[in-house]
């Protein structure tokens, strides 16, 4: 829901959660207790799949993990 201009709440479950294709150190793994307690830093990827490259701009003013 990224047309939104009101702004609104998402929540994105992380249970299957998969490190990223190029993080082949961590290949296979699930993001567990264990390891969200070692987190220190999070980056959020944003893509729509094929097509034209999309335009806009995407505000994050908050990020909590439960």
């Amino acid at each position: 829901m990224l047309n939104c201009r009101t702004g609104v709440d998402n929540v994105v479950g992380i249970r299957h959660s998969r490190p990223a294709p190029w993080d082949t150190a961590h290949a296979g793994e699930a993001l567990d207790a264990a390891h969200l307690a070692e987190v220190a830093t999070f980056n959020l990827y944003l893509g729509h799949g094929s097509g034209a490259p999309a335009k806009g701009v995407v505000y994050v003013d908050d990020i909590t993990a439960e």
